[in-house]
């Protein structure tokens, strides 16, 4: 059977978009204890929703400086390593060419 002769499985019509008036309801209608909707409103212990915020913000910085950082030291080891490489190369084959 060649694919000419296949018919194509019409799809039903996608649904509309869920507008943002109605996203807002669902999550303020949403039960305690639902799963997805609950972290959204469960704060840390000890500490407030804005303060948990701003500490992951600060956290995720940091770690961001410190890859950038890491990545700088990474480019200039891999430098030498590509230099010693080469020089490597040079001394093999001048021992090669003296020993022959």
């Amino acid at each position: 059977m060649s694919s000419k002769n296949k018919k194509r499985a019409l799809l039903p019509a996608r649904p509309e978009s869920l507008s943002v008036d109605r996203v807002l309801e669902d999550l303020a209608s949403a039960p305690p204890r639902d799963p997805v909707f609950s972290i959204l409103q469960t704060p840390h212990p000890g500490t407030q929703g804005s303060e948990v915020t701003y500490q992951q913000g600060r956290r995720y910085l940091e770690v961001n400086q410190r890859l950038l950082e890491v990545r700088g030291h990474l480019g200039l080891q891999r430098e030498g390593l590509h230099s010693a490489g080469e020089q490597l190369e040079r001394t093999v084959s001048e021992v090669r060419g003296r020993a022959l």
